[in-house]
């Protein structure tokens, strides 16, 4: 990377990356000072100044007087407060100790929808929960397993009642609806109790008796979804013990450990890089351990198409090869649902990602 002057910068990249301009808008990408290492005193390109921090409690910033982006922080000051305790959030934005609160439960969601102080701002992004297992272990390794198992959950009902309707049915791929690559031609898979026991037979099975590790911290509806599993699988001669595992530790310990699990993901900018993050076979968080070198040789090749379409029409293939392959269940996607009081305004959603991509602070406004 160098400065090609005073305004522009120049990156070289090793090998192609159409997606250089979602990687650098993300909001995990921070620019600094060259050299800078102080995170006690970070330094931003943002329209707020840190003016303090106390981890896991609270921080404070202060508008950036200097920032370029006339359209962007409009508030003098912002105070970012931890409140793990979901009705403790809701409490403090009824009261009006908090203007934005963030992660609404489903089953609240309604409730505060009809309360005139306060608004609902819901997005239908990426964000999707996911089931994976492990491909290397027995008896994840069968292809009949795994779609006995892809049909013999009722993903409706989980939309429905676990999640209130804030959501869409998934489809065993990651990429959402919200999504200009995703692909409208696969079809949807649904819940077959007689088509998950043929699977089952061709596998040399009549019966399957199975153990799904779940954890809230995995999403929050994580361990109902397992146990509406565990309901679902049964006409289909599939027995489901539902393991519930401690939040603390879940992560480290439990997923890409434990050979079938509960997960999420908030999604990525684009269909590539969440196809390179975790479906690749050299994916840093591959949590089927799943290899699948035809999947990974279109992905290489489809970084070096200019052509948006080209890369387009890839992409639809390998959402294609997931759904038929991979040892995973997709079986929602999941909105956020965030709130504000009635004085806030200019919040909107982003499907990117929750509180406007996080980017609600700099965006919003508040009227008398």
């Amino acid at each position: 990377m160098r400065a090609a002057s005073p305004t522009q910068v120049e990156i070289l990249l090793k090998s192609p990356n159409p997606d250089m301009d979602y990687v650098l808008s993300d909001l995990h990408f921070a620019m600094v000072p060259a050299g800078f290492a102080d995170w006690a005193k970070p330094v931003g390109t943002g329209p707020f100044k840190l003016t303090a921090f106390q981890p896991g409690v609270r921080a404070t910033a202060s508008r950036n007087e200097a920032y370029w982006r006339s359209d962007r922080g409009h508030v003098d000051t912002v105070e970012t407060v931890v409140i793990n305790d979901m009705t403790a959030r809701v409490s403090a934005l009824q009261g009006g100790s908090v203007h934005i609160i963030n992660g609404v439960d489903y089953k609240i969601a309604p409730l505060l929808k009809k309360d005139p102080r306060a608004y609902l701002v819901v997005t239908e992004g990426k964000q999707h929960f996911s089931l994976p297992m492990d491909a290397t272990k027995e008896p994840f390794n069968n292809p009949d397993i795994v779609l006995a198992l892809k049909h013999a959950l009722d993903r409706k009902q989980m939309v429905d009642l676990l999640m209130a309707g804030y959501g869409r049915v998934g489809n065993d791929h990651p990429i959402a609806a919200s999504d200009p690559n995703f692909n409208p031609n696969i079809e949807q898979r649904a819940y077959d109790p007689d088509k998950a026991r043929f699977h089952l037979k061709k596998a040399g099975k009549s019966e399957l008796t199975l153990e799904l590790h779940a954890a809230p911290v995995a999403f929050e509806q994580a361990v109902s979804t397992a146990e509406l599993f565990a309901q679902s699988a049964k006409p289909a001669g599939i027995t489901v013990g539902v393991k519930r595992e401690p939040d603390d530790g879940y992560w480290a310990e439990v997923w890409m450990k434990k050979p079938w699990v509960a997960s999420f993901w908030a999604g990525r900018p684009s269909a590539s890089m969440m196809f390179s993050s975790v479906y690749a076979s050299g994916a840093p968080w591959n949590e089927t351990h799943w290899k699948n070198e035809d999947f990974d040789r279109k992905l290489a090749e489809s970084r070096s198409f200019a052509d948006p379409a080209k890369r387009r029409e890839v992409y639809f293939e390998l959402q294609q090869t997931i759904h038929d392959t991979c040892p995973t269940i997709i079986p929602a996607f999941a909105s956020w649902v965030d709130a504000a009081r009635a004085e806030v305004k200019g919040f909107t959603p982003n499907p990117n990602f929750l509180l406007s991509d996080h980017r609600v602070a700099e965006r919003v406004w508040l009227e008398a």
